[in-house]
């Protein structure tokens, strides 16, 4: 019987299928791993599971360690260590312990029914396992550990916050939209993107906007007519779909990628996510584009306009640490004496604070010359 179950595990082949996800540099498509492959290597944790049982040694799931003490920020990216734990059967873990085979078993169903439910929807349909959302959601990304394999790929997707604007035409199989048509008009990005996504565009710089409201400013101003460009924005904290077209639209385009945000380390933080990264999440650093810019708001903005702000809170003192505690940071000089002066003045300024100077002020007087005048790094 063991050597059965040896020879189905052999057959299966190890979690190894899916490293490359965390490898292969070209990812644009959810379907990076062939959901044969992803199947293949849910039944072999089960067959492992089924061996040790046999054996009569307790079962243990092993996977990377997400920790922060487990990553680092080195050379342009989030990097995950080589460390890993390990949870077994005890009386202590065993709620969490059955909870990870009942997602697994999910995700095994959706993959081999080529389905995909998002976070919230796995939630609701197992409400009488799970208390809330964030425990669906730890469970996920600790089986992601596990399997070593993408969300997408397991089935499961983040619902997305995020809109796309300007010059841009966009075409998911169901024709092709004109994301400049209309004022004010913009195109919700879904939580799946589809991997037959056809993409056009003249623009000569994207535009990544931390908020929805100055978001639907530059819409309606129409910013893309007079600087051919791509508008996004993911409403605040980027999430994993506004991330990936960020990345698609980076390696199909290979122009400027701007990005305008508050003047506070939440701020800072939502651009360095985009450039580096993430801690959150294992499968987040797959999605990082270290050439991004800042585009403001600056230091210089703050002294030369005269902005005003509120104090920072005890959790913006402590995101501000740790980002400065980037090598990326300590070796970059403009963003050494930016950090340098948030630690100094612990003032939170708002990109909206552009508005009480005119009307206009924002995009007409700002966006457009710092752009054409090239005042980001």
């Amino acid at each position: 019987m063991l050597d059965k179950f040896e020879a189905l595990k052999r057959s299966a082949e190890e979690p190894k299928l899916c490293l490359a996800f965390f490898q292969e540099k070209n990812y644009s498509s959810i379907d990076s791993e062939r959901p044969e492959e992803v199947t293949s290597i849910l039944e072999a944790h089960v067959l492992q599971f089924l061996k040790q049982e046999f054996g009569g040694i307790d079962h243990c799931f092993e996977m990377v360690k997400t920790d922060l003490d487990n990553m680092c920020e080195a050379a342009g990216e989030i990097k995950i260590g080589k460390r890993r734990k390990k949870r077994c059967i005890n009386n202590k873990s065993i709620k969490t312990y059955q909870h990870t085979w009942l997602l697994m078993s999910k995700m095994h169903s959706l993959v081999s029914n080529r389905q995909h439910v998002t976070q919230r929807e796995m939630f609701y349909g197992l409400l009488d396992h799970f208390e809330d959302q964030a425990q669906v959601n730890k469970i996920i990304q600790e089986v992601v550990s596990i399997t070593m394999c993408p969300r997408e790929s397991l089935g499961i997707f983040a619902s997305s916050r995020g809109w796309v604007a300007g010059s841009l035409h966009w075409n998911d199989g169901s024709g092709w939209i004109d994301c400049s048509a209309g004022t004010g008009f913009s195109l919700p990005i879904p939580g799946i993107i589809p991997k037959d996504l056809k993409l056009q565009s003249n623009a000569r710089y994207i535009l990544i906007v931390e908020k929805d409201g100055v978001f639907r400013r530059i819409v309606e101003d129409r910013l893309f007519k007079c600087i051919p460009s791509i508008i996004i924005t993911a409403c605040g904290f980027p999430d994993h779909s506004t991330r990936k077209l960020v990345h698609i639209l980076h390696n199909l385009l290979n122009i400027p990628i701007l990005c305008l945000i508050d003047y506070n380390p939440f701020g800072l933080n939502i651009l360095m996510t985009y450039k580096l990264g993430a801690f959150s999440a294992l499968e987040s650093q797959r999605y990082n584009v270290p050439s991004i810019k800042w585009l403001g708001l600056h230091s210089s903005d703050i002294e030369a306009l005269n902005l005003k702000g509120i104090p920072y809170t005890d959790a913006d003192v402590t995101t501000l640490k740790r980002l400065s505690e980037y090598s990326f940071v300590k070796d970059n000089s403009e963003y050494a004496k930016e950090v340098q002066f948030m630690n100094k003045t612990r003032i939170k300024i708002e990109i909206q604070a552009l508005n009480n100077i005119s009307y206009d002020y924002m995009v007409n007087k700002y966006i457009r010359p710092k752009i054409i005048k090239h005042q980001y790094f």
